[in-house]
């Protein structure tokens, strides 16, 4: 596979492949990052095997980084000639931004130009070979929305459902849960679930110091696990009575939170 033609656009505050013309894009990968350089190389790496394995498909990346500082908006960009060498990888863009995990997904949906959108992880690994047996599939039934079984990858979608009932809302936490109770609302009908394990979580044995990962300071890491609270109610629609049910049964069965 030679070497494609890429105009690359690089500033600031954001990083910029385009190959070909106005050709249509049939699925975008959107991600957000932070500090996920250990497990960037693994995790897009994967992403770009499955490209690879769907020549009769145009994709895109488009991806939003919360203004990583340890390196990993570096390691984005060294993957470069990979996708110059991948014809059907018509897009990939890099943008830093501050913001939360479903604001960044958010402004990625946004600028996708894709027909079909795949929300995927900067920390997990992705099972290339049954991914792409699978998106094939979902495309040439002409599915609507799948839902898969696992984080990390929690569904691929038409992007004009997404944008129908409102894309993501501006959370740290939940935001995929939030998207999916809308999606299956107002469009139970088109939505298929698939309970098939189709990624690996790379911080599997870290994710009780996941907030210490992310997080500058002392005060830093109080702020996180309160956003990360008030997330979590907005995404799974609390109310104050359910609150407080909540915290009586933990509180009578002695369970910490």
């Amino acid at each position: 596979m030679g070497m494609e033609r890429c105009n690359i656009f690089n500033s600031e505050r954001y990083y910029l492949i385009t190959k070909g013309g106005n050709e249509s894009i049939d699925i975008a990968f959107v991600g957000t990052v932070y500090n996920n350089a250990p497990f960037i190389e693994a995790s897009i790496g994967s992403i770009l095997d499955i490209i690879k394995q769907l020549l009769n498909y145009n994709f895109e990346i488009v991806i939003v980084d919360n203004f990583s500082n340890d390196g990993s908006y570096e390691k984005l960009l060294k993957v470069t000639e990979t996708i110059c060498r991948l014809s059907n990888l018509k897009r990939y863009i890099v943008i830093r931004i501050h913001s939360s995990r479903g604001l960044g997904r958010r402004l990625a949906v946004y600028l996708s130009r894709a027909r079909y959108i795949i929300p995927f992880d900067l920390d997990t690994y992705y099972n290339s070979a049954l991914l792409s047996k699978v998106i094939d599939r979902i495309l040439r039934l002409k599915y609507d929305c799948i839902v898969f079984a696992n984080p990390g990858m929690h569904l691929m979608c038409l992007k004009d459902l997404i944008m129908n009932v409102g894309n993501y809302k501006d959370l740290n936490y939940g935001e995929e849960i939030e998207l999916l109770a809308r999606l299956f609302y107002k469009y139970s009908g088109k939505i298929l679930s698939l309970p098939i394990k189709v990624a690996y979580d790379l911080r599997a044995n870290m994710s009780s110091q996941r907030e210490y990962w992310y997080s500058r300071s002392l005060i830093d890491y109080v702020n996180r696990k309160l956003r990360l609270m008030i997330d979590k109610y907005l995404a799974y629609g609390y109310d104050l009575k359910k609150m407080l049910r909540k915290y009586r049964f933990l509180y009578k069965h002695n369970i910490m939170y």
